[in-house]
């Protein structure tokens, strides 16, 4: 099913945000039972919640398109039921942008067990696998005590002879992270707890250093402002009207591109210093702050593919509260007007162990930064392979 209109060059341009599209004549669909039953648990939610402007998120629906929802086996239209949701809900809700959280409680009222399966499982795709060679030098480190893992650390390598960034890189990155971690063990940094900026500095700074070898992309710390999010804030803006800054995020993955042009965005994350799974920022900032984010980048990179392969496309995202650690992965399964929302592990985070006596918990969380240079990778090559087809389109035209 094709997401939207595409001009000569390929692009999709009517799906970009969903304001620009024309409105249509079609009525909502109605199911006042259901309807009536969410609007009920919404009044009961926290007054203190940011309100939703529910005339624009109706515009927003009515524009869409019949022939590019999702509609699944059962004949449901995926839009339809988040749209009864919608409506229901007065506080902001991921619904609002249409994004799909499969395992959110406010989806099993509109939909059963076996819409529900075919949300999660359709068009899924699997993660990257690490390479064997470097998933067993890194279980050279799942000893006992501090000692035995600088004996580890200290152990010659044959890729450490004739060293090469590509080759290699990913070898040197793992080794440098587990000699900082044991700095902090041996050190009792784990027995208290910290402010975040600490957490940033002493454990997360390797998700940075995980992009050392990928030319095509960089991690940029700081609280840096999402450009694919300025860009939707700023969509109507009047020439008297003061630019608005996108969403700030505490890492966001980007392109390296040194001709200062506007950056392509594949990622973002939030860092917290404690665990409060029904604490008002973590609520705040992995249920809607970072989805949405999340959203922005997705739309913006989706007009810079080939439509063949948007199905393949995927933004990643980053929840790091403590020592936890979450990956959240954002796709169009069925390249329709929804995004849907796959968190990993899909109920609650991994940790990174405060005894060194369970260090082989880290190199389970490996597995997860080694998912993101290979998407961010992905994602540039995707981009600049419909950049290339674009000019040679272009140049063939010419007389």
């Amino acid at each position: 099913m094709p997401l939207a209109v595409q001009n000569k060059s390929g692009r999709c341009f009517a799906h970009r945000n969903l304001p620009d599209f024309a409105s249509l004549s079609s009525t909502a669909p109605s199911n006042t039972a259901a309807v009536s039953s969410i609007r009920l648990s919404a009044q009961q939610s926290d007054d203190t919640e940011p309100k939703v402007d529910l005339e624009a998120y109706r515009q927003r629906y009515m524009a869409m398109e019949a022939q590019h929802k999702w509609r699944l086996s059962t004949g449901k239209i995926v839009e339809d039921a988040l749209y009864q949701i919608g409506m229901a809900c007065q506080h902001e809700s991921l619904v609002h942008q249409f994004i799909l959280d499969p395992f959110s409680k406010e989806l099993e009222r509109v939909f059963n067990d076996v819409e529900l399966h075919e949300i999660r499982t359709s068009n899924t795709k699997p993660l990257p696998l690490m390479p064997t060679a470097l998933r067993d030098y890194i279980a050279t480190f799942n000893k006992a005590t501090a000692s035995e893992i600088r004996d580890a650390i200290d152990a010659p390598q044959p890729w450490q002879r004739q060293y090469d960034l590509k080759s290699h890189g990913d070898y040197d990155w793992a080794r440098s992270s587990v000699y900082q971690m044991i700095r902090e063990y041996e050190a009792g940094s784990f027995d208290r707890p910290h402010q975040e900026s600490w957490y940033l500095m002493h454990v997360w700074r390797f998700v940075d250093s995980a992009f050392d070898g990928v030319p095509e992309a960089e991690a940029v710390r700081g609280e840096a402002a999402s450009h694919a999010s300025s860009a939707r804030k700023n969509k109507d803006r009047l020439p008297q009207d003061r630019k608005r800054i996108g969403r700030k995020c505490d890492i966001i993955i980007r392109s390296a591109d040194c001709n200062h042009s506007t950056f392509k965005e594949y990622g973002a994350g939030e860092t917290g210093p404690i665990v409060d799974m029904d604490g008002q920022k973590m609520r705040k900032e992995g249920g809607i702050k970072l989805p949405k984010v999340m959203r922005d980048m997705f739309n913006s990179l989706q007009s810079k593919i080939d439509h063949a392969k948007l199905g393949e496309l995927q933004i990643i995202g980053y929840l790091h509260y403590g020592l936890s650690c979450s990956l959240l992965l954002m796709d169009s399964p069925a390249s329709s007007y929804v995004t849907r929302l796959t968190r990993y592990p899909p109920h609650s985070p991994r940790w990174i162990a405060t005894s060194v006596r369970n260090f082989q918990e880290f190199g389970r969380i490996w597995c997860y930064f080694f998912v993101c240079p290979c998407h961010g990778v992905e994602s540039q090559r995707s981009c600049q392979s419909h950049g290339r087809a674009c000019r040679a389109q272009c140049r063939r035209k010419r007389p």
